[in-house]
């Protein structure tokens, strides 16, 4: 898939890796209950860690994720390579909001699907053939998410997010882009976005993101322009300002490894992002 003569992706099972003119972004989709192996990791030049968190502390960021199962490893071997991690992730405002939101996005899919399953079972009964056919393909199509996620227990059960479940992820995630918009969507297009904003500040270089296997997203993110993706979050502004905490909308922390501890070093401000909750 590419998106010009000059930008290409490529796939190696879980790990994809974006080619563009002013850098490489390789993203590692992960299971939030495994560890990720640090032989996915290429030779880099800055790690981001996916972390929903509202701390402003960034060492206790990073403190968390040396004791979560999939940045373990992850954490030692940025340790030993002196890999800078960023943190590009948000915070919510209204975290139990987004959780009832959350349940009622599953619910009302799930309920219309189920509506139009037993349309479809009436109908075909009552020899109303055609009708029946197109109850059924619209119920699927609204069930299509909870069947991906049941073919992704492949993932689960190995540890990794096989690439067939990133691609079928892809395709629930195009045909319903507004489901998750609170969860990933709006999560996707910001962490994206950050990193070529930095990429473009920092000059030629390699990042590579560690994120869960439902944040594909990310990917039709990077491959568009910046200005696109800066497009898309003006679309969702009003849902960006009451939902997430505004310094973690427009901030990049940034860890280092320096002599034998981490140290916060910088604190990178995306001008763009913040005129979305400033202004």
């Amino acid at each position: 898939m590419a998106t010009n003569l000059e930008t290409r992706l490529e796939r190696e099972g879980n790990v994809c890796h974006i080619y563009k003119p002013e850098g490489t972004y390789t993203v590692v989709y992960g299971v939030h209950i495994w560890q990720t192996p640090p032989e996915q990791i290429p030779k880099t030049d800055g790690l981001f860690l996916e972390l929903v968190s509202k701390n402003a502390d960034q060492l206790n960021r990073l403190m968390f994720c040396q004791k979560s199962i999939p940045y373990e490893k992850v954490i030692e071997h940025a340790e030993q390579n002196r890999i800078p991690i960023y943190f590009p992730d948000v915070g919510f405002s209204h975290p139990e909001l987004r959780r009832v939101l959350s349940r009622f996005s599953d619910t009302f899919y799930a309920g219309v699907g189920g509506i139009f399953a037993l349309a479809s079972y009436a109908a075909y009964h009552s020899g109303a053939y055609t009708t029946s056919l197109c109850a059924a393909m619209a119920g699927g199509m609204f069930l299509f998410p909870y069947i991906v996620d049941l073919a992704g227990l492949a993932s689960i059960l190995t540890g990794r997010a096989v690439e067939e479940d990133i691609v079928l992820q892809k395709s629930s995630r195009r045909l319903f882009p507004w489901r998750d918009i609170l969860i990933k969507f709006s999560r996707d297009a910001l962490i994206a976005y950050k990193q070529e904003w930095l990429m473009n500040q920092q000059g030629p270089s390699h990042y590579t993101t560690i994120i869960g296997r439902g944040h594909v997203g990310i990917e039709d993110m990077l491959l568009q322009s910046l200005e696109d993706t800066l497009k898309v979050l003006r679309e969702i502004k009003p849902l960006i300002r009451w939902m997430l905490v505004p310094e973690t909308v427009y901030k990049i922390p940034m860890v280092n490894y320096t002599g034998n501890e981490w140290q916060h070093t910088q604190t990178y401000e995306v001008p763009e992002l913040k005129e979305l909750v400033t202004k």
